[in-house]
């Protein structure tokens, strides 16, 4: 098991050195098949102690003017985002990004660690002590859009479809915000 950005999981699959892989959504990739597992909402993680941890849902203009923490603009999330809060008419200039930084729990770190407000979905979420971060669920339509990635030459696909599933039966429980913790 291997964690990458998505075009290095489907340039893995396609070089043949990984049987299956999981992630956002990539253009199609010669010889990979690619089948959809989930859509996840944007989730807004926060330090426990942030006026916005206070409440249910977090609106995008409250986003404006708040210390940002992005994901690194390597799979797109970025730009998700952005398509978010501009959907909600948050101008770009009232979004201050105080810290880039490419892997997600990192960035859940530093957000529960109170250096800005990280958007993403709810995979971190999953690792996370509810009582070290708060998450909110980010009211808007745009969504993160998850694949499975496997060559589409397998001849053997019996026990691929069992995993491809599984993990959509996992994601598609986090989509419906159902957390799949052990201990919730």
């Amino acid at each position: 098991v291997h964690s990458r950005i998505a075009h290095h999981v489907a340039a893995l699959v396609s070089s043949g050195k990984a049987d299956v892989g999981f992630g956002l959504e990539v253009p199609m990739v010669p010889g990979v098949a690619r089948e959809p597992i989930a859509e996840l909402p944007l989730l807004c993680y926060l330090a426990p102690d942030h006026p916005l941890a206070a409440q249910a849902e977090v609106l995008p203009a409250q986003l404006a003017d708040q210390a940002m923490i992005s994901l690194s603009s390597a799979e797109g999330v970025d730009g998700l985002v952005a398509a978010a809060l501009t959907d909600a008419a948050v101008p770009a200039q009232g979004l201050r990004t105080v810290i880039e930084c490419p892997a997600a729990i990192s960035a859940c770190a530093m957000a529960a660690a109170g250096l800005g407000v990280l958007l993403f979905d709810a995979l971190p979420a999953q690792i996370f002590d509810p009582a070290r971060v708060a998450v909110r669920p980010l009211r808007t339509a745009v969504r993160l859009k998850y694949c499975a990635y496997w060559l589409s030459s397998r001849s053997d696909q019996r026990d691929l479809h069992a995993l491809v599933d599984l993990a959509r039966t996992h994601m598609q429980g986090l989509a419906q915000g159902q957390p799949n913790r052990a201990n919730a």
